[in-house]
């Protein structure tokens, strides 16, 4: 029983103490689409979020929680959840997520600082 708790709390921690599952959970995503997010399988978050991450995965991982702190500075956190995976006309009608999935996860970057900044886009 000691060990099972030992290797959750190696789990993958995201910034601010935040497990994969909570990330998920926050941004309002099933493990199928956190897996795209990401670049990985399903199956590769299922087993990620009970156990630790490895590194070449901890960095995408990061960037997603990054970029969910950065959303919450701009918008209530509740309204990530159904904004991630709905088509937005900001993105030519694609989903946040299959901006994310495309690599272009700058656009998404550069819309939290106009939105912080006040300029016009």
């Amino acid at each position: 029983m000691l060990n099972e708790s030992k290797r959750m709390e190696k789990s993958m921690q995201a910034p601010g103490g935040k497990s994969l599952r909570d990330l998920r959970e926050d941004l309002g995503l099933t493990q199928a689409e956190l897996g795209r997010a990401l670049g990985f399988s399903t199956r590769w978050v299922a087993a990620q979020e009970g156990t630790e991450t490895q590194a070449p995965a901890e960095r995408h991982v990061m960037e997603l929680a990054r970029l969910y702190e950065g959303l919450c500075r701009v918008v209530q956190p509740e309204s990530i959840k159904g904004w991630f995976i709905r088509p937005n006309p900001s993105f030519e009608g694609m989903k946040p997520l299959e901006v994310v999935e495309r690599g272009q996860i700058d656009r998404l970057w550069q819309m939290i600082f106009y939105l912080e900044s006040g300029l016009a886009s």
